[in-house]
């Protein structure tokens, strides 16, 4: 049997392209790191032809009809894989929402954007970015009491409660977490329930009706700092508000330390938001380059050097001829800075 064989060559031609770019800023904001492409592209290709008889040679292949019967088999796995496919519906079921300490927990309701249902120690709860991302049991034991104080946090009155360890939380109906510590979501660390000692104090603060000629100084609290975002507080002359990330941002007194409780938390204390809040100073943000964020927003007598930033109101002339007034990534959107 005579045959004809033709060989073609192979051919390879391979593409490589790199590109890459770089930047900088002038702003210490942080604007991310400097960044490139690369790519590139290859292939090769070939084609082997034959003439003539071997098709006849291929006629042979007929033998390979007995793959027929082989396709039966085939069938019939395929069966058993509808099977198994039945299995794992039922399965699916189950599946619906979070088994906490082998109960199933419901998916959550509530009108906030995102919600998850998750598990604290075997008991359901739920987690989303309005209460700072960590997962809060549901339901909390404990009632009202006139001695725990109303917090407002991101906009939201809360009554005080008092939880079953003595200590005051704040009753959340509305997304049910129940007597729950505000600390728990970014709110200012809980106290004893009672509170006569904080009555005390109260007292002192009498003294201080004397500091009521001082109303004038009150109008600078009406204009006050902006807390949060959504539904913003105005924290009022001797608050502060602490800017939690991740977490709520809540006003808090001047002297109390910003309290956070999610993993991974920053806490910015800010006493202004312009200069409106700041008689005879400067409201002055401080960067630190080491931590690669704002760690301070207050009033200053002076806000030189790299690190600093006249904290300002849109449109605003800013001290510094050469700067405007802008938003920074590095700051909360409802501030902003001169650069």
């Amino acid at each position: 049997m005579k045959s004809l064989t033709t060989l073609s060559t192979i051919s390879t031609l391979t593409l490589l392209g790199v590109l890459a770019a770089c930047g900088g800023s002038t702003d210490i904001d942080f604007q991310g790191y400097d960044g490139g492409t690369t790519g590139g592209s290859s292939g090769f290709g070939g084609s082997i032809g034959g003439t003539g008889g071997g098709i006849t040679d291929g006629g042979s292949s007929g033998v390979g009809a007995s793959g027929g019967s082989g396709g039966s088999t085939g069938g019939a796995g395929g069966s058993t894989g509808g099977a198994g496919g039945s299995t794992g519906g039922a399965g699916g079921a189950g599946g619906t929402g979070v088994v906490c300490g082998g109960v199933a927990c419901p998916p959550p309701n509530v009108p906030i954007g995102q919600v998850d249902s998750c598990c604290v120690n075997d008991k359901c709860g739920i987690s989303s970015s309005l209460i700072g991302g960590q997962c809060i049991e549901l339901g909390q034991d404990g009632k009202l009491d006139p001695t725990c104080p109303q917090q407002t946090i991101q906009g939201f009155t809360l009554d005080g409660c008092c939880k079953p360890s003595g200590m005051c939380g704040v009753l959340d109906t509305f997304i049910g977490l129940g007597c729950v510590d505000p600390s728990q979501f970014g709110g200012p660390p809980s106290q004893p329930c009672g509170g006569g000692g904080t009555g005390g104090t109260g007292g002192t603060g009498g003294t201080g009706g004397t500091g009521g000629m001082a109303g004038s100084g009150g109008t600078a609290g009406n204009a006050g700092t902006t807390c949060g975002i959504t539904n913003p507080d105005v924290c009022n002359t001797g608050e502060k508000c602490c800017v939690l990330d991740p977490g709520l941002d809540y006003c808090a007194a001047t002297n109390t330390p910003c309290a956070c409780t999610s993993p991974n938390c920053d806490t910015l204390p800010v006493t202004c938001d312009g200069p409106e809040d700041c008689p005879g100073q400067i409201c002055c943000g401080t960067f630190s380059f080491q931590q690669n964020r704002y760690t301070s927003v207050k009033c200053e007598n002076s806000c030189g050097g790299p690190n600093k930033r006249e904290i300002c109101h849109p449109g605003q002339i800013c001290m510094n001829p050469n700067q405007t007034c802008s938003q920074s990534p590095g700051l909360p959107s409802n501030l902003n800075r001169c650069n």
